[in-house]
C-alpha cells in the first residue's frame, strides 16, 4: 500500500521502537430483524438449523385427534374418526399448494422458532351452507406481515401482508390465526428465541469463518509489527494503525501475511493457548445457543452428553421443547378453529402414539392402576380419559375386583374362587347371573376380551381395504370415458368378499373359539379371561365342529358382503358427481382415491368393533349350546351412555323372562339369536357392545 512508502520514506526526528498491539474494533452485531436472523441464524448456523429443524420436524409427526365434551359434567366425551370435516381439513389444510398436515406443523413451527410468530390464514366460503367454515389453510411469511392497531377492547384491528412492490393484502381478525410467543415488552408481536440467540449465533458464524481462513492461509497465527525506524508523528502512527486494522484485523483477514517497505519487521508468534482453546470455547458458545431452544446437544451430534443415554435425551426433547410447542398450537386451534366446526368440539394431542413418551406412560398406568381408594372416574381422569359416567363412579378392591357394597356371594363368581365350589354356585340359584352386580362384572369381562381381540383386526382390516383402493384406483385409470361407467366395472364384489374371507378366516377361528370357551366358562358361574388356560375349564374345551365351521364361514361372507357392498355405494356417488360435474378421468381417478382412503381408518375401526362383538356373541351362544349346565340365555345390554334404547328395552324384557337357546330376541322388531346377529339390519348391529347371560336349572351340577 503507498501508505507504508510514504510512511517509511520520511526521516525519523528521533528514535522510536516499539510494538503496535492491533486491537479488534467494536464488535458488530447482526440487526434483529426477521430476514437477517433467519440467514444469519437457520441457513448459515448448523446449530441453530439443527436445533429448529428437529423441534420441527418431530412437532409434526405428533398425530391429533377430535373429541366431542359432553353438555354436563360427569357425561361421555366421544373420540370422532378422521372422517370429520375438521380433521380431514386439518390433513389437508390446502390442495391446492399441494399441503399436507405435517407441512403445515412443520413450517408453522419453523416460523415461531425463527420468528416468535407465526401467522395462518383460514379461506372460506362467504356465502352458502358453508358459510364460515374454513375450507383452507395457508401460512403468511412473518415478516412480510404487520399487525394492524385496533382498539383498547380489541388491540388488533386486522393484518396487512405485502408481496413487495404491489398493493398489500388486508385480513380482519378473524381470518388470520396470530400465534406467538410471550414478549414481555411488547403486547402484539412475541420474541423470538433466534434474536435472543443472536449473539451467540455471530460467534458461531463468525468463529467458523475464521478458522476457515486460517486453514486457508496454512493456519498462521496473526503478526507483531515492531517499526524500528519510528514515526515522525502521532498522526503517522494512528495513520498506519488504520490501515493495518482495515487490511489485517478481524475474522475476514485472519493469518493474511503483511508485506511492508522500509525498516519494518515481522515475528512469527506461536498459537497462544487462547487461540488452542477456541475450539472448546466455540463447543461452549453452541451448547449455549442449544439450551435456547431446550434441545440435548447429543441429539444433534454433540459427542459431550446431557443425559445418560440417548432414551432420556429423546424424552426429554418432546418434554421441554416440542410439546410446550405443540400446547400452545393447540389452545389457538381450539379457540380459532375448533368453533367453526360445530359445538363442543376440542382438538387434542395423542400423546399415546408417542414412543419416547410411552414407558412414563406405562409407569404411570402401573401406578394409577394398583390405587384401590378412588374410583375408575377419577384414574381415568389422571390418565387423561373422558368420563364413563355413573358405572365408573364405582371403587373396585384388588382382593377379586368387586364393588364395595356387594354381597358375598358376588365374589364368589371371580376366577379365583376353588373350583371345587365351582358346582355349589349352580345349586344356589337359577338366574344367578341376573343380579345386577353380577351382570355389571360379565359385561365387563366381555369388553375386556372385545378390546383385546379387536387390535389385531385394525390392520387387516386396514390392508383389506387398502388393497380394495388400489385395485379400484387402477380400474379407475383405464377408462376411457365416465359417460356410461358403471360401478361393478370397477369393483367385484364377489370377488373382494372371498379375499375378506380369506384374509381373515384365521382372526375369527381363532376369536370363535376362544368365545365358545368363554360361553362354558359363564355357564359354570366363571369371569373367563383370554389368560385362562383350558385345563381350568371345567367340563372340557369348546370345540367348533365342522359344522359350526361351515356356519361362521358364511357369517364371514355375510360380512365381507355387506363390507364390499358399502364400498360400491360410495363409488357409485362419486361416479354421479363426477358425471355431474364434467370430471376428466384422470381428476375421477385421483378424487376417487382420496375418498375410499379417507374412510379407510374409520372403517376399519368399526369393522374391528362391529366383527368381534359379532364372532364373540356368536361362539359364546355355541358355548352355551355345548353346556350341560344352560337351557336359556338373557339379554345383557352395554353399560354406556350411547346404548340403544331397544337394547336396553330388551336387557329389561329378558333378564327375569329368559329364552331358551333356540329361541331368538325380538329387538327393535327383529329376530336377534344373539347381539350382533348378521342377519340383523346395520342399525341394530353396527358397534353394538351389549351381550348375553346364561341362565342355569336349580341343581345342575350337583
Amino acid at each position: 500500500m503507498n501508505i507504508f512508502k510514504r510512511i517509511f520514506e520520511r526521516k525519523a526526528s528521533r528514535t522510536w521502537s516499539g510494538v503496535i498491539q492491533a486491537g479488534l474494533p467494536q464488535a458488530v452485531w447482526t440487526s434483529k430483524d426477521y430476514s437477517k436472523l433467519s440467514k444469519a441464524g437457520y441457513e448459515n448456523c448448523m446449530t441453530v438449523y439443527s436445533c429448529v429443524r428437529l423441534i420441527a420436524t418431530t412437532a409434526a409427526g405428533i398425530e391429533w385427534k377430535l373429541v366431542q365434551l359432553p353438555r354436563s359434567r360427569g357425561g361421555k366425551i366421544e373420540e370422532m374418526d378422521e372422517s370429520h370435516p375438521l380433521l380431514w381439513r386439518l390433513h389437508h389444510p390446502n390442495d391446492q399448494k399441494r399441503m399436507s398436515k405435517r407441512k403445515l406443523i412443520e413450517s408453522a413451527s419453523g416460523f415461531l422458532l425463527l420468528a416468535g410468530n407465526n401467522y395462518i390464514k383460514g379461506s372460506g366460503p362467504l356465502t352458502g351452507e358453508n358459510k364460515g367454515k374454513i375450507m383452507a389453510l395457508g401460512l403468511l411469511f412473518p415478516d412480510r406481515t404487520k399487525v394492524l392497531p385496533g382498539n383498547k377492547l380489541a388491540p388488533v384491528g386486522g393484518y396487512e401482508y405485502s408481496y413487495g412492490a404491489g398493493k398489500p393484502d388486508v385480513y380482519g381478525p378473524d381470518e388470520v390465526l396470530h400465534t406467538k410467543l410471550f414478549h414481555p415488552n411488547d403486547e402484539v408481536y412475541g420474541l423470538s428465541p433466534i434474536s435472543v440467540a443472536s449473539k451467540g449465533v455471530d460467534i458461531l458464524n463468525m468463529s467458523l469463518e475464521w478458522n476457515m481462513r486460517l486453514l486457508q492461509n496454512d493456519c498462521k497465527p496473526p503478526m507483531a509489527i515492531n517499526a524500528k525506524a519510528g514515526f515522525e508523528s502521532k498522526e503517522d502512527k494512528e495513520l498506519f494503525e488504520k490501515a493495518i486494522l482495515e487490511s489485517y484485523a478481524g475474522y475476514k483477514n485472519a493469518g493474511k501475511p503483511i508485506i511492508t517497505e522500509g525498516e519494518v519487521t515481522w515475528e512469527q508468534l506461536s498459537m497462544s493457548p487462547h487461540d488452542m482453546d477456541w475450539l472448546n470455547a466455540d463447543k461452549t458458545t453452541a451448547q449455549k445457543v442449544c439450551s435456547i431452544f431446550n434441545v440435548a446437544p447429543e441429539l444433534i451430534g454433540f459427542t459431550e452428553k446431557k443425559y445418560s443415554n440417548y432414551p432420556e435425551a429423546r424424552k426429554a426433547l418432546y418434554i421441554e421443547a416440542v410439546l410446550p410447542l405443540m400446547y400452545i398450537f393447540r389452545d389457538d386451534f381450539n379457540i380459532w378453529l375448533t368453533p367453526r366446526y360445530g359445538e363442543r368440539l376440542e382438538l387434542r394431542l395423542n400423546l399415546d402414539k408417542i414412543d419416547a413418551l410411552k414407558e412414563d406412560r406405562k409407569t404411570v398406568f402401573e401406578y394409577v392402576s394398583k390405587v384401590d381408594c378412588i374410583t375408575d372416574n377419577e384414574k381415568r381422569e389422571i390418565l387423561g380419559y373422558d368420563n364413563i359416567g355413573p358405572a365408573g363412579d364405582v371403587i373396585y378392591k384388588p382382593i377379586n375386583l368387586v364393588p364395595i357394597g356387594s354381597d358375598a356371594t358376588a365374589s364368589r363368581s371371580i376366577k379365583s374362587v376353588p373350583l371345587i365350589y365351582q358346582r355349589e354356585i349352580k345349586a344356589d340359584t337359577k338366574s344367578f347371573w341376573a343380579a345386577p352386580e353380577r351382570k355389571r362384572l360379565l359385561w365387563d369381562s366381555f369388553v375386556l376380551r372385545i378390546e383385546a381381540k379387536e387390535k389385531p383386526v385394525v390392520p387387516l382390516a386396514e390392508d383389506f381395504l387398502e388393497g380394495q383402493v388400489k385395485k379400484i384406483v387402477s380400474a379407475a385409470g383405464k377408462l376411457k370415458t365416465l359417460q356410461g361407467s358403471l360401478a361393478e366395472g370397477l369393483h367385484d364384489k364377489e370377488a373382494e368378499s372371498d379375499r375378506y374371507l380369506k384374509k381373515m378366516l384365521p382372526w375369527y377361528t381363532d376369536a370363535a373359539q376362544s368365545a365358545g370357551n368363554a360361553g362354558m366358562v359363564t355357564s359354570k358361574g366363571q369371569l373367563y379371561t383370554l389368560e385362562q388356560k383350558d385345563d381350568d375349564i371345567l367340563g372340557g374345551i369348546f370345540s367348533l365342529t365342522p359344522e359350526l365351521e361351515k356356519l361362521l364361514h358364511k357369517i364371514i361372507t355375510h360380512s365381507g358382503t355387506k363390507i364390499n357392498e358399502f364400498t360400491m355405494s360410495l363409488i357409485e356417488d362419486m361416479l354421479k358427481i363426477a358425471i355431474a360435474d364434467s370430471w376428466t378421468v384422470e381428476e375421477f381417478t385421483q378424487e376417487i382415491g382420496i375418498k375410499l382412503r379417507s374412510f379407510i381408518n374409520h372403517r376399519a375401526r368399526r369393522i374391528a368393533r362391529t366383527e368381534t362383538a359379532k364372532v364373540e356373541n356368536w361362539g359364546q351362544h355355541q358355548g352355551y349350546e355345548q353346556s350341560e349346565f344352560v337351557n336359556a340365555r338373557g339379554w345383557l345390554s352395554a353399560f354406556t351412555d350411547d346404548t340403544r334404547q331397544t337394547h336396553m328395552d330388551a336387557d329389561a324384557q329378558y333378564s327375569n323372562n329368559p329364552l331358551s337357546l333356540d329361541q331368538p330376541f325380538v329387538v327393535g322388531g327383529e329376530e336377534l339369536m344373539y347381539p350382533g346377529d348378521y342377519r340383523g339390519s346395520a342399525g341394530n348391529v353396527i358397534n353394538c357392545l351389549c351381550s348375553t347371560f346364561p341362565h342355569v336349572s336349580i341343581g345342575a351340577g350337583a
